[in-house]
């Protein structure tokens, strides 16, 4: 019931954070597209939908993506994640199943 994961990159200029979970294990807690998550990051917690596009959520806003890797990927729209929340990989984070 609980995805326990890791962020491995950051994503060049962007600052889109890059885990290791592939799309099909992501898949197996029940989200689907546009659902909403819950994520813990090692001290931060975010809510943020899972969305297929960055213009599904307002400028500077968080969300989960699957990146051209197939990866779960996290990125605030039009703004760097990883210097906002200062984050520099490898950094643990879990995500609860859908319920």
């Amino acid at each position: 019931g609980l995805l326990k994961a890791q962020i491995v990159g950051v994503d060049g200029p962007f600052g889109n954070l890059v885990t290791n979970v592939p799309l099909a294990e992501f898949e197996k807690l029940g989200y689907k597209w546009g659902d909403s998550i819950h994520l813990t990051l090692g001290a931060i917690e975010l809510d943020m939908p899972f969305t297929h596009t960055f213009s599904d959520v307002g400028i500077g806003k968080p969300l989960a993506f699957i990146d051209s890797r197939g990866r779960l990927s996290f990125s605030l729209n039009q703004t760097n994640f990883a210097k906002t929340y200062n984050i520099q990989a490898p950094v643990n984070f879990t995500i609860p199943a859908k319920k």
